[in-house]
């Protein structure tokens, strides 16, 4: 009997992870981004708890411990190999677009000042600054999903405004495709390397 019950607890505890990790996968998670007064804000949304990533509370970073990252930095140098990335290019930009299918950008704000000392060059700037965003927009709406809410781009004749930039946004991320495109893109590496020996030996 308590062989029996035990392996009931075992099974309701595997099963009760399953639907768990099968959720995680179907629901989307939402990752806010602010960046106000020169501070980055990241907080992520897990069924619908938030988990803030930025900003952290500041360590105090000794001289040992930089010391340790240097050497590690320097020991773990490796070759790099161009030959399997340059064979791999299409997989890698083909697997991107896939990805980002899976991600959804929204409610994206952006407010830029622009200011110079001359006001001539502040009107110049402010109008390549623009056709600049409109370009980044097009090629960003190519690739994936994206809504703008407000896009601003203010000249700064007088010096009135005190912050330069700010931005927000909502990314709505699908794990359910990443993970689809993750796993494709692994098999296609295996793929390469192990029908490519001369890729391995580089």
């Amino acid at each position: 009997m308590f062989i029996l019950l035990l392996l009931k607890i075992i099974g309701i505890t595997i099963l009760m992870l399953l639907v768990l990790i099968i959720t995680l996968l179907i629901l989307p998670l939402i990752v806010k981004v602010s960046y106000k007064k020169e501070q980055l804000s990241l907080t992520v949304h897990i069924l619908t708890i938030p988990f803030r990533i930025l900003p952290r509370k500041k360590k105090k970073d000794t001289k040992e411990v930089k010391k340790k990252k240097e050497k590690t930095t320097q020991k773990d140098k490796t070759p790099f190999n161009v030959g399997l990335v340059k064979s791999m290019l299409p997989t890698i930009i083909k697997r991107i677009r896939q990805a980002a299918r899976g991600i959804y950008i929204k409610n994206v704000k952006l407010q830029l000042v622009i200011h110079k000392d001359d006001p001539k060059d502040t009107g110049i700037t402010s109008a390549r600054v623009f056709t600049a965003i409109v370009a980044a927009q097009k090629l960003l709406s190519a690739f994936m999903r994206i809504k703008y809410k407000r896009v601003k781009i203010i000249p700064d004749f007088m010096y009135e405004y005190q912050d330069k930039v700010e931005f927000d946004c909502k990314i709505v991320v699908f794990p359910c495709i990443l993970l689809v495109v993750s796993l494709g893109l692994l098999i296609s590496f295996l793929k390469e390397t192990r029908f490519n020996p001369e890729l391995q030996s580089r």
